[in-house]
């Protein structure tokens, strides 16, 4: 079976695209903040003359760097890549109606799974309560 791509739809490209270039942002806002203060420490723990001194207190810097540039990758990365990835679909749906979209040759897949043919029976019913005895009393004697 042959298939032709003729449009991307946008909205569901943007649902998708935003929230997996959110982790992946937050993930890579993690990585940078790491090596962000690596470089930080190492920094502060070399000497400086007076005409060197670091302009800023590492003390406050290095914690930020941990706390808001994750959040920072995450939704930058978020909004950039999804407008980018929508220019990208603009494009191609604009350039499918010209020139056609992509082929695709699709074959059907063979089923795995047993398909039943008979219907399923219900499950059998729950046995009946046992029915009430009186009491029996140990004192009296029965024949």
């Amino acid at each position: 079976m042959r298939y032709e791509v003729k449009s991307l739809g946008a909205w569901a490209f943007v649902k998708v695209s935003f929230f997996l270039n959110l982790i992946i942002g937050f993930v890579f806002g993690l990585l940078y903040a790491g090596f962000m203060a690596l470089m930080l420490a190492i920094s502060s723990a070399m000497p400086f003359d007076d005409v060197g001194q670091m302009p800023f207190d590492t003390d406050i810097i290095g914690p930020m760097f941990f706390i808001l540039l994750p959040f920072i990758f995450a939704v930058g990365g978020a909004i950039f890549q999804t407008l980018f990835g929508l220019i990208i679909i603009g494009a191609y749906n604009l350039i499918a109606k010209f020139v056609g979209g992509i082929e695709m040759t699709l074959d059907p897949v063979e089923q795995t799974q047993p398909v039943h043919t008979e219907p399923m029976q219900p499950p059998p019913p729950p046995p009946l309560p046992a029915p009430d005895l009186p009491p029996s009393n140990p004192n009296s004697e029965t024949p």
